[in-house]
């Protein structure tokens, strides 16, 4: 995953800062707890930014092994980041932290497909983001910081193949910071 904020990028974990409050600067921070079921294959973390205008992007790559459509999945951490009494709440949420509606720009090649996400009414894991014609090889999505809600959250992605060639892929495709 890639991170940035206006003209700085930075490769996800290297120099992200740990989430403890979302006071200071508004950057993309990472956050580790148990709590929020991330997705991650050694460690369960997520990105994590308050709402801005759009300067912030995260950014997950992937190579696709042939062309063909491929539905694409957006996680999204398992415990609510804005519901119930705050008592209720992981550490490190805030009870207005709410998601709302996600922009996602896809880039494959010359083409990009830019589309939006409404968050908020989203379940805890796993979430179809829809289906994509697509070449094969690198292929970029990207989730920015303007949305209608007070966070936005970049845990993982997931490619699966609908309709492609004679070979199918190896894993599920999924891509965590």
């Amino acid at each position: 995953m890639r991170l940035s904020f206006g003209d700085d990028e930075n490769e996800a974990e290297e120099g992200i800062p740990e989430h403890y409050t979302d006071a200071g600067a508004r950057l993309w921070r990472r956050q580790e707890n148990p709590d929020t079921v991330s997705w991650g294959k050694y460690r369960r973390t997520l990105t994590r930014i308050r709402a801005g205008e759009g300067e912030g992007r995260a950014s997950f790559g992937a190579e696709l092994p042939m062309a063909g459509t491929w539905r694409l999945a957006y996680h999204l951490p398992g415990s609510s980041a804005s519901e119930g009494n705050r008592s209720q709440l992981p550490p490190g949420w805030q009870s207005g932290d709410r998601f709302g509606t996600l922009q996602f720009e896809i880039v494959a090649g010359e083409r990009r497909t830019p589309f939006s996400f409404d968050a908020s009414t989203a379940a805890s894991g796993w979430n179809d983001l829809g289906s994509f014609d697509l070449p094969a090889g690198s292929v970029t999505v990207a989730v920015s910081d303007a949305t209608t809600g007070d966070i936005v959250v970049a845990d993982a992605i997931r490619w699966t193949p609908v309709s492609t060639g004679d070979v199918a892929p190896a894993g599920n495709n999924a891509t965590d910071p």
